[in-house]
């Protein structure tokens, strides 16, 4: 009996044993038999750092962030030292949307692997949308020639955000030079030249952008601006009917649309245009104050006038957000990044 036991312990695979099958066949795209092999593993010894590490990836494809995540914590708490682990867990807490433990994640994975450049690119997205402008700006400033498209872009927008606008307005000129096909930093370089009071140059490269990419629906909202703060309205109601029609419900672009209708002496299209909007935002309540007086309704002025003081800003509109995709926020034209 004894020699019986002891032949069916050599034969049963150890936890370790598991874990590299599963490895091997993660490699080979063998995902099934890999998850299969990384869950024995873990029955085996919940401890085996590579069934942890190499699970946590596979929850991870699979978008079931939160178990990824407790898979990758214990990983990262037998090796600290590892890069991957590090990386794929700041990664899993950014589509978590656990942005202050992110950065704790991808801080300690650039400082295992300074050269990475998606380490920093990620950290840095994740600072600009805290605010951290500066640290952001530290984040990227180690890439020099390695910076591409994405990292020229984060650092426009944390140059903008910190408030340093001529320097971003350089940045954006040599970037827009450097890759002549982005619409990103054509519209990046059209919102600085327009901040700048540059507005023919504006119109020049957002049309560009258009030209580039007519699906990325940013270069639409600030041409709209530039126009409105020449006081065309019509050209600005034109160019941000279409930015509205790409960005349904934004309510910086839904707010400026209302303006150039204003501007243009439909005051009740202008109402009509902010009435559809659901988010609790005092700038709405405020314009349709100012809307409904024109129009001579004073207790619906008076109504909205109260809802203004009734609700706070929104912390996102105080904020400047980046133009890296046709869904991202992007600075309000007409003010600086705080």
């Amino acid at each position: 009996m004894t020699s019986v036991l002891l032949l069916l312990l050599l034969q049963t695979p150890t936890a370790g044993e598991l874990a590299a099958a599963g490895s091997r066949h993660l490699e080979a795209n063998r995902v099934a038999e890999a998850e299969a092999a990384f869950e024995q593993s873990l029955k085996r010894n919940p401890a085996t750092f590579e069934a942890l590490s190499g699970l946590g990836y596979i929850r991870f494809s699979q978008q079931r962030f939160a178990d990824a995540r407790a898979l990758l914590e214990k990983a990262a708490s037998i090796r600290p030292a590892s890069f991957q682990t590090r990386f794929l867990l700041g990664a899993t807490l950014v589509e978590l949307h656990d942005r202050p433990a992110a950065m704790r994640a991808l801080k300690l994975a650039v400082q295992l692997n300074p050269a990475h450049t998606d380490a920093r690119k990620l950290l840095a997205t994740e600072q600009i949308g805290a605010q951290q402008f500066t640290d952001a700006l530290a984040a990227l400033q180690p890439l020099g020639a390695q910076c591409d498209e994405e990292c020229t872009l984060l650092s426009i927008e944390a140059r903008h955000g910190a408030g340093d606008t001529a320097g971003a307005l350089q940045l954006a000129t040599t970037a827009a030079g450097r890759f002549p096909a982005s619409a990103q930093l054509a519209a990046w370089l059209g919102f600085q030249l327009q901040f700048a009071g540059r507005f023919d140059e504006a119109q020049r490269a957002l049309s560009t952008a258009i030209r580039l990419d007519p699906s990325f629906p940013i270069p639409y909202q600030v041409l709209g601006e530039v126009h409105l703060r020449q006081e065309n309205f019509a050209e600005a109601k034109k160019w941000l009917q279409q930015a509205a029609e790409r960005m349904p419900g934004v309510v910086d672009v839904l707010l400026s649309f209302s303006r150039a209708v204003a501007g243009s002496g439909d005051l009740a299209a202008a109402v009509e245009i902010l009435r559809g909007i659901r988010a609790a935002d005092a700038r709405v309540h405020l314009q349709l104050s100012r809307l409904y007086y024109r129009l001579g309704d004073v207790a619906a002025a008076q109504a909205e006038a109260r809802g203004a003081r009734s609700d706070a800003p929104s912390a996102a509109d105080s904020g400047v957000g980046g133009v890296r995709g046709a869904g991202s926020r992007f600075p309000s034209p007409s003010s600086p990044g705080t």
